[in-house]
């Protein structure tokens, strides 16, 4: 995409507490120029930790990208039905994994809440680094 570049401050790489969503911004911001873009069902994306155990370090990484993905959502200006959309999913899944006494399973999912509530209160303008950090410790300080 002509002058469009992926947000350094999304992503595993960016040392932010945004780890993902780098390139759903980028496809975002391509639909905003006009772009279109095409989905391919013969391309697949997996994730590791996803299928397997969940440890509390998948637990952990599924907290960073559920961040990333809330910074992508506030970054974005989604429509609230959209942002509570994304926030039912794994809560939902974190009640029905606890209803099943599956703890870890539970706290994967509330991981991946938590992540995306926290990604999304955090203030936009404060996108990376020690600053970024500062607005995160800042949203969480509001929190249960």
């Amino acid at each position: 995409m002509d002058g469009a570049w992926f947000d350094e401050s999304l992503g595993v790489g960016a040392g932010s507490p945004w780890g993902a969503g780098e390139e759903t911004d980028y496809l975002l911001r391509a639909i905003e120029r006009g772009h279109s873009i095409y989905y391919d069902p013969s391309l697949a994306v997996w994730h590791r930790g996803r299928s397997g155990p969940c440890s509390p370090e998948v637990s952990a990484k599924a907290r960073q990208y559920g961040m990333g993905i809330g910074r992508v959502l506030r970054k974005h200006r989604d429509p609230l039905h959209s942002v509570a959309y994304h926030l039912a999913r794994p809560f939902g899944g974190a009640l029905l994994y606890t209803a099943r006494g599956q703890t870890e399973k539970a706290r994967y999912h509330w991981s991946i809440f938590s992540g995306r509530l926290n990604g999304w209160l955090a203030r936009p303008e404060r996108a990376a680094g020690k600053a970024a950090s500062q607005s995160v410790s800042e949203a969480e300080a509001g929190l249960p």
